[in-house]
C-alpha cells in the first residue's frame, strides 16, 4: 500500500487553533510489537534484497527512494508512505545525490507457543 503526501487525511481535534492533523496510516495488526527506527542512506548505500519477519511501514522524511521488490520498483519522494508485508524480499536504494532519511516501523506478530 504506497499513500502519497496528497493523499493524507486533514482533520481537527480538541478544538485547536493553528493545529493541523494529518492522517498518514490506520491499520489494526492484532498480537504485535512495533519497533521503531530512523534510518539514513547515503547515495551509494547498498545491500543485497532481504526479508524481514515483520509488517514494515515507511514514511520518506527526506530525499528520494526507490523500493525494490522482486517483481515491482516503487519511487517515493520526501511526505510519501509506503506499507508492506516483510517477508517479500525488498531493498531500498536512495536516488538522489543527497542523503535520505526514512521513519521505519516494524510491525512483528506475536506468536504463541
Amino acid at each position: 500500500m504506497v499513500k502519497r503526501k496528497a493523499e493524507y487525511e486533514s482533520f481537527e481535534k480538541e478544538q485547536a487553533l493553528g493545529f493541523l492533523y494529518q492522517r498518514i496510516l490506520t491499520k489494526s495488526i492484532k498480537n504485535s510489537t512495533v519497533d521503531i527506527v530512523l534510518l539514513e542512506l547515503e547515495p551509494d548505500a547498498t545491500r543485497p534484497m532481504v526479508t524481514t519477519e515483520a509488517f514494515e511501514y515507511k514514511y520518506i522524511l527526506a530525499g528520494n527512494i526507490k523500493y525494490i521488490f522482486d517483481d515491482q520498483e516503487i519511487e517515493l519522494s520526501a511526505g510519501d508512505s509506503l506499507l508492506f508485508d516483510g517477508r517479500l524480499s525488498h531493498t531500498p536504494r536512495n536516488i538522489g545525490k543527497d542523503k535520505a532519511i526514512m521513519l521505519i516501523i516494524y510491525f512483528f506478530e506475536e506468536t504463541r507457543a
